[in-house]
């Protein structure tokens, strides 16, 4: 009953003294994304009362319930058992902690498996966040016997004078208060390098193939002098483009459009993908095409990215029918008269425009026009002539990839943040409780500055030890987010960037525990 009320009161007065910060930190965070066009411009927070009182609905049953979780066997222990594990603690896990860790790792094998025989991309990103959780919930459990094997491989530091021989052995005799330390760093890792590493892997493929996939000479697009082109969407309508195709010197124009289709055979999944009108295309779009060609695609044609047609939703192949669903619902049944590689640059599947038209639930224009052997002075004037309407090179075409890459670095960084926060808490509370320890080692003759080799030699544990772990829980991960998106299991990862990590990481574990250690009484 006495740990009931203290948790009880525990979750009433941290919920009372985390609204108003939390509260500041969301309007912030909203600021930011909207500054970074991930919101609407404009939106703004408002203080609900109501989510204080739902924030301590949360808190107090979970609160309760984990106190519950803990007290009970603590309540039945005979006073002379409770003082002997005052001073010590089990070596190994309980026998119920040992399974459900053997059953969270024997989840990331399964999971992982069945990643390789999902019908889609679609699905298997969505065994992405069981697998990480999953490994997550392993690394966990079984931290005790993670740190035990650890602190036993480098069993031979223990010749590196009294601290290290201090520090291994407290680490072998506490391998569960130890064990807390390192799972904080590993899931610290892991979380960023899951969500990081797979979106560096994609940006960096995204930005590799639009690079290549655009060998227009120029691109029409909307922004030019006059605004952004009123009702007549900027002035890329037909009309534009064939006037643009009529202009001396043009050998090829093409007007595209993004747009999303379902698939229903056999799962269902939305795909997006390009609605083109003109050509010849291949003049206008390089996508590595691996067989037929992009120059067949007419009405009852369409083109498919070779990762939809070789373990995608789709399993199409050249000459095979497929049916593709359009904004509005209308089936298309079409040939696949074209299998692409560059699936990142334009999406994974390209159909005629007047097959698309009056289905998406927009006006009939172009997000783009391609144009290919233009005279530039021609194409400036016809450009001028629409209000709305410039005339930009290739390069263009990155803009918003490039965007949407800054936006992940962003998002990457508010998970790196709270991440961290959740680490130095944990590292510091572990460290503090710790000073029953250092209080005994003072009395026993051990001077100050050997007990903080002795944190700096743990310090320097937990980080290396964490930082494993936490590589092995994102490796699955970034394998099935990464071939689900590029159809390589290999990830890009920065060595900048993966250095960084280590290095804040590593520096902020061991400022965490120095700093608790510092904290500590002196006599």
């Amino acid at each position: 009953m006495a740990v009931l009320a203290e948790q009880a009161s525990i979750a009433l007065a941290g919920g009372l003294l985390g609204f108003l910060p939390g509260t500041a930190l969301g309007r912030a965070g909203v600021d930011a994304l909207v500054s970074h066009d991930m919101l609407p411009a404009g939106t703004t927070t408002s203080l609900n009362p109501w989510l204080l009182l739902l924030a301590c609905g949360i808190l107090l049953p979970v609160c309760v319930l984990s106190g519950l979780a803990a007290a009970r066997r603590a309540a039945r222990v005979s006073p002379a058992r409770a003082v002997r594990e005052e001073q010590g603690e089990r070596r190994w896990p309980h026998p119920l902690r040992l399974v459900l860790g053997l059953a969270a790792v024997g989840g990331v094998i399964t999971l992982d498996v069945l990643s390789l025989h999902q019908s889609g991309p679609g699905a298997q990103i969505a065994l992405a966040a069981p697998l990480l959780m999953c490994g997550l919930a392993a690394a966990g459990l079984l931290g005790p016997v993670l740190v035990a094997l650890c602190a036993a491989l480098l069993r031979p530091l223990r010749s590196n004078g009294p601290a290290a021989r201090l520090a291994l052995t407290g680490i072998r005799v506490l391998p569960g208060r130890t064990a807390s330390a390192v799972v904080s760093v590993a899931m610290a890792v892991g979380m960023i390098g899951a969500i990081g590493f797979s979106n560096t892997t994609v940006a960096h493929a995204m930005t590799t193939q639009s690079a290549r996939a655009v060998v227009a000479d120029q691109v029409l697009e909307r922004g030019g002098p006059g605004g952004g082109g009123g009702a007549a969407g900027g002035g890329l309508d037909a009309e534009l483009l064939g006037r643009t195709r009529a202009l001396p010197g043009v050998t090829a124009a093409a007007g595209i459009n993004s747009l999303s289709v379902v698939v229903a055979d056999p799962d269902l999944e939305s795909l997006g993908g390009l609605a083109v009108a003109g050509g010849p295309i291949d003049r206008l779009l390089d996508l590595d095409v691996v067989s037929g060609s992009l120059d067949g695609l007419g009405a009852g044609r369409i083109a498919v990215s070779a990762l939809e047609a070789s373990n995608g939703v789709m399993g199409a192949h050249l000459g095979s029918k497929v049916t593709v669903y359009l904004p509005d619902g209308t089936p298309y049944t079409a040939t696949v008269s074209a299998i692409y590689a560059r699936s990142l640059a334009v999406g994974d599947v390209l159909i005629p425009e007047s097959v698309a038209a009056g289905h998406t639930g927009g006006t009939s224009v172009f997000s783009q026009i391609l144009v290919s052997g233009a005279d530039p002075a021609r194409l400036n004037a016809l450009a001028a002539a629409h209000p709305g309407v410039r005339v930009a090179d290739r390069q263009v075409y990155n803009a918003q990839e490039q965007r949407d890459e800054s936006q992940n670095h962003y998002g990457n960084a508010l998970i790196a943040v709270l991440a961290a926060v959740t680490m130095i808490n944990t590292l510091i509370v572990a460290t503090l409780e710790r000073r029953r320890q250092v209080r005994l080692l003072s009395r026993i003759g051990a001077t100050r500055g050997q007990l903080a080799g002795v944190f700096v030699w743990q310090a320097l544990f937990v980080s290396g030890c964490g930082i494993a772990v936490g590589a092995a829980i994102c490796a699955g991960t970034l394998a099935a987010v990464d071939r689900a998106t590029t159809g390589s299991a290999t990830p890009y990862i920065p060595p900048s960037s993966a250095a960084l990590m280590v290095v804040i990481v590593a520096g902020l574990a061991t400022a965490s525990i120095l700093g608790a250690f510092r904290a500590l009484p002196r006599r």
